[in-house]
């Protein structure tokens, strides 16, 4: 890159897009670790005020995490999860052109406590079955899901590869279940123990918590999710049309 072009661009900012250009063009997977800053100085012929200004501004659209006596590393795009339409994890994934794997933490029958048999519409004391997995992309943790379902329906997962076949395919194609609609709730909080664990983030790591159901056909609902994404992970999107009233 010519950094004594006639851009009008400050400088630091035509060397912000040239390393996004060549991060977009994988010239450095997601992992791997970018030049040294005194490298990259030496290769725009800056200083390294102009060098940590760019790489500053990358890592604030999460392109490249910088590990504090480490290094850069090239990060993952966010995942972009539309909420126009009801999607699950793989489709969310295989749209972003990365490879969606799960691995599955408990399957049990349980009684829930009173929000989840509201959720579910299920009498207070009916069983359950809950299903909780971790969500990966390319190998890296996502999302911390757990699926609670009405025992009937749960009850014919039972045999189910609940880690190589997605959930809604198997509700939709090997139950038969049409799944119509779903309602969601969001909100952003930090990460407790437990999904820092799974998540591969520290305690208090932003993270979205997604509240989701699920309904047939009858507005019966047919699964009640609790879902904890990275925040630096995934990206919410959706298109509303404002009606005057």
């Amino acid at each position: 890159m010519n950094t004594s072009d006639a851009s009008p661009l400050p400088l630091y900012a035509r060397i912000e897009a040239d390393l996004r250009a060549r991060l977009e063009a994988r010239e450095w997977n997601p992992g791997d670790q970018l030049p040294p800053e005194a490298e990259l100085m030496d290769h725009y012929q800056v200083s390294r005020i102009t060098i940590r200004k760019a790489i500053d501004n990358l890592a604030r659209q999460n392109l490249i995490t910088i590990r504090r006596g480490k290094g850069t590393f090239a990060s993952a795009p966010p995942l972009l999860h539309d909420l126009s339409r009801l999607t699950g994890f793989v489709e969310m994934t295989t749209a972003g052109k990365r490879n969606a794997t799960s691995r599955l933490i408990d399957h049990s029958v349980i009684v829930p406590d009173q929000r989840i048999s509201t959720a579910l519409n299920q009498a207070p004391g009916s069983t359950v079955t809950s299903i909780r997995r971790l969500r990966l992309a390319d190998g890296m943790p996502v999302s911390l899901d757990q699926t609670f379902l009405p025992h009937d329906i749960g009850a014919r997962l039972q045999t189910a590869d609940l880690e190589q076949i997605p959930l809604l395919a198997l509700l939709e194609d090997h139950l038969g279940i049409p799944l119509i609609e779903a309602q969601y709730g969001i909100e952003a909080t930090g990460a407790d123990a437990d999904a820092a664990s799974h998540l591969a983030v520290t305690t208090g790591f932003p993270v979205m918590k997604v509240e989701r159901s699920i309904f047939t056909t009858t507005n019966r609902p047919i699964t009640y999710e609790l879902l904890t994404y990275r925040g630096d992970m995934v990206r919410f999107q959706t298109r509303l049309s404002r009606k005057r009233t």
